[in-house]
């Protein structure tokens, strides 16, 4: 039996009967209540007081997560409950950044100190957590902390001082874009590191770990950091009143997905109605995000190119072709074509070449799209573009 299948096992059910429950309910009420006290106070700046309260209150709960997760894997040697606590402080690692967010526009320096502090305090989280608990990460998963976690302390303070020379929000929206390309670059370190991984290569690390220690462990804890790193990049558009709508972060699910993709890879899965299923998520939301018009712009040569649809969908086709052709997969091949025929589609309309034409096109679109995932599930389910050849039988002459 596989050792660390059994040990995730426990910790699911450690999570829904066990402590871990608490932890997570104890952290919702501090995310809560924190939200009901700065909410009505957020626009007012002479309560200065409370709001780095609040900052304070939260960042010493991030250390105390940490410190109890500590003791009990230290002491007494509790490992399950110590999955929930690490990545509970992966989220509120950012968690704290965020909420620097409520002083930065009236205090800008002060939220650049701050931040600056942050980062120190984030240096010392993540030492602690790989010596004593989660063991090495890799040199590009430390490079990919670095970059999220550094920019996402940074990014409130540097938003507020330039407000203090442009304070109407649509011209902050280039440095918006500055963070989001920053926090872009750290996903695709961080898909470039899963790509590098070898087929099976997570499986084979975590065999005879516990879940806390294995290699699943810190690429979740990464996952989490990045996820929380975009919902970071959408509270700065509330806190600085910036037009920028849901569709911009269309980038950031592509590389989700890829990122996704190379894990169930890493765990040597090759299920073609999991890849599917992963694949086919930004290209609904693509045709959401066209359709309904959820951008802040149109089709223009802007800050905001990347989150067109016909460019991200483009983007998702050059990822996954890399996919298929690393991973030798001709059902990701098959989803490369038809994300690719998806971007064409956007990009010949949005540019009016097929502006005259009815409607209907949209249909012919979608009926390539569905024809190209039909032939790629039922034309190659586990078949792959090469397969090992099989072992030629050596013959001994005695």
């Amino acid at each position: 039996m596989d050792t660390s299948l059994s040990h995730r096992s426990v910790w699911f059910r450690s999570l829904a009967m066990g402590a871990s429950l608490i932890y997570l309910i104890s952290a919702a009420l501090i995310l809560l209540g924190l939200g009901e006290v700065l909410d009505p106070i957020y626009d007012d700046p002479s309560v200065a007081g409370e709001k780095f309260l609040a900052l304070a209150t939260l960042s010493g709960y991030e250390l105390l997560l940490l410190g109890v997760a500590l003791l009990i894997v230290l002491w007494k040697q509790v490992t399950d409950d110590a999955v929930s606590l690490t990545i509970l402080v992966a989220a509120f690692l950012v968690g704290c950044a965020t909420a620097i967010d409520v002083v930065a526009p009236d205090y800008s320096r002060s939220a650049l100190f701050i931040g600056f502090a942050g980062i120190v305090m984030a240096a010392f989280n993540l030492f602690s957590l790989r010596r004593w608990l989660i063991d090495r990460f890799t040199p590009l998963q430390w490079a990919v902390l670095g970059v999220l976690l550094g920019w996402n302390f940074l990014m409130p303070g540097i938003i507020g001082l330039s407000m203090g020379t442009r304070r109407i929000g649509p011209e902050l929206v280039p440095l918006w874009y500055v963070g989001f390309y920053m926090t872009l670059a750290g996903a695709a370190l961080l898909w470039f590191a899963a790509l590098r991984q070898r087929l099976g290569h997570i499986s084979m690390r975590d065999f005879g770990k516990v879940f806390l220690r294995s290699a699943s462990m810190r690429w979740l804890f990464v996952t989490v950091v990045m996820l929380a790193t975009f919902g970071h990049q959408y509270a700065l558009i509330w806190a600085f009143n910036l037009p920028l709508l849901v569709g911009d972060f269309l980038p950031a699910m592509v590389l989700t997905t890829l990122i996704g993709l190379e894990i169930t890879f890493g765990y040597g899965r090759r299920r073609w109605w999991l890849m599917a299923l992963i694949i086919v998520v930004p290209m609904v939301a693509g045709a959401w995000i066209w359709g309904a018009q959820a951008l802040s712009q149109r089709w223009a040569w802007t800050w905001g190119l990347v989150g067109q649809p016909a460019v991200a969908m483009l983007l998702l086709t050059i990822g996954l072709t890399v996919t298929a052709w690393r991973r030798r997969s001709l059902m990701v091949a098959a989803m490369s074509a038809a994300a690719l025929v998806e971007s064409a589609t956007f990009l010949l309309w949005d540019t009016r070449v097929i502006v005259e034409i009815n409607r209907g096109w949209l249909w012919v679109a979608a009926s390539f799209l569905v024809l190209a995932l039909g032939a790629a599930v039922s034309l190659t389910k586990d078949r792959w573009l090469t397969r090992p050849r099989p072992e030629t039988p050596q013959v001994i002459v005695s």
